[in-house]
């Protein structure tokens, strides 16, 4: 009789505990209007449907840059992560859910976006506790008010606030320094055409915008060498940089190969020697941000780089030929992602 109360127990907690862990489980909610969901985790996987924006879906496993969710009728399939995000409410069932600054001047705004107002300036290791969350912006009380703060320059935790003692190194951050943007191509030359006709000079700008705001974030300076879809000759573009002050010279291009060859991943090329540890540490942010193929670090003989005097580098940030690399990079995710590492690797730079 003992053995049968004590066996009913364990059962019951059993489903107690399983019932608990599946309140927690994490959801991936869509970003994306309509996206496909396929049996395995690639492109070359039968569609077997499409879900929608906002939609809420739990999370079952993951593999390469592919999440397995749960749908209806017991069904299960696959999208690419760039496509959704973990469910922010999830965080928010966790007790003691805190954040703490990566970087010495961090600017806490008024609202989730680098276009609202500046209410203050965080420290590397200040902690704060999360109150929600909106898009790419934490939620945070500073100074008995709500305030936002960037999730790319920032690491969460669960646990109690204590007090750390305020990094003095200023240099671990961008605040000051005057980055040149110079998104390649534009106008007449449109550069790499993609497998399904994307064109380079359109990626370029929105790198150039995701990455622009990266770095106002931090309180950099930041200058494009184009704003719109417009042609500029390279010496132009060299002009913005040998005209100015700027601290790094940073030129943003998507590649392409042969129809025959079948080519993916990221580069960053270098000219002067000097500017090749530049070129090292924003590659390897790049390829931890993106899970991208590491192409590596190259020698190239590019105007824009030959002709600069200021420290420059030019970045490949994948092959709009490929047909499932194109569908990666076209994501407006992708831009937010490979704008974090190399953000990441800029900060790194300074802070040598």
């Amino acid at each position: 009789m003992k053995k049968t109360i004590f066996a009913v127990l364990i059962f019951i907690l059993g489903i107690l505990c399983s019932s608990d862990l599946k309140a927690y489980a994490d959801q991936m909610v869509v970003k994306e209007d309509v996206v496909n969901v396929r049996s395995g985790p690639g492109t070359h996987h039968e569609q077997i449907t499409q879900v929608h924006k906002n939609e809420v879906y739990e999370y079952i496993s993951e593999q390469g840059q592919w999440v397995q969710i749960q749908l209806s009728n017991n069904r299960q399939g696959w999208v690419a992560e760039w496509l959704v995000h973990k469910n922010d409410k999830t965080m928010d069932k966790k007790k003691n859910s805190h954040l703490s600054l990566n970087y010495n001047g961090t600017n806490i705004r008024s609202g989730p976006s680098t276009e609202t107002s500046i209410v203050g300036r965080g420290h590397k290791n200040e902690q704060y506790k999360i109150i929600g969350k909106e898009g790419s912006w934490y939620e945070i009380r500073y100074q008995n008010q709500k305030a936002y703060v960037a999730d790319w320059i920032v690491k969460t935790q669960q646990k109690q606030p204590v007090n750390y003692e305020v990094a003095s190194d200023s240099q671990s951050n961008l605040n000051g320094k005057t980055i040149i943007i110079d998104a390649g191509h534009g106008g007449r030359d449109p550069g790499a055409i993609g497998f399904t006709g994307t064109l380079e000079k359109d990626l370029t700008l929105q790198t150039a915008d995701a990455l622009k705001q990266k770095l106002q974030s931090l309180g950099a300076n930041v200058k494009l060498t184009r704003q719109k879809d417009e042609y500029l000759a390279l010496a132009v573009r060299n002009y913005h940089s040998l005209q100015s002050k700027a601290d790094a010279f940073i030129s943003l291009h998507f590649n392409s190969a042969p129809v025959n060859i079948s080519a993916n991943g990221i580069s960053s090329y270098y000219y002067h020697f000097e500017d090749q540890h530049l070129a090292e540490l924003i590659q390897q942010e790049m390829v931890v941000e993106t899970r991208m193929t590491d192409r590596g670090v190259r020698l190239g003989n590019f105007h824009v780089l030959r002709e600069n005097n200021k420290p420059a580098v030019l970045l490949e940030l994948g092959f709009i030929s490929n047909k499932s690399e194109e569908g990666v990079v076209t994501s407006p995710s992708y831009h937010t992602t490979v704008g974090q590492g190399i953000t990441k690797g800029l900060v790194r730079y300074f802070a040598e």
